[in-house]
């Protein structure tokens, strides 16, 4: 993972947060995003939770690719990993 600025070519500032992810304040106010696009990591993860297949996604979002959909998981599968645990048991 790289958490170094880079410079895009229009001059705003990306982050590569992961593989195929990453997160420029310019755009959806610097949530993550499949990289060079505006589709955030957030609406492909609740797509895949309501029931949306790869397929399915694949159809909707042309430009996107299976290696995308798998980063977005492996990208959040990493955040719960590093998390601190800020839970507590619920009684």
């Amino acid at each position: 993972m790289n958490d170094d600025l880079e410079q895009s070519n229009n001059g705003d500032q990306s982050r590569q947060l992961f593989s195929r992810i990453e997160s420029n304040p310019a755009i959806l106010h610097g949530k993550p995003v499949i990289a060079g696009t505006r589709l955030s990591v957030e609406v492909l993860l609740e797509s895949l939770a309501s029931g949306d297949t790869f397929d399915e996604l694949l159809e909707d979002y042309p430009f996107l690719s299976r290696e995308d959909i798998v980063a977005a998981i492996e990208y959040a599968i990493h955040l719960i990993a590093t998390a601190t645990d800020t839970t507590q048991a619920v009684s």
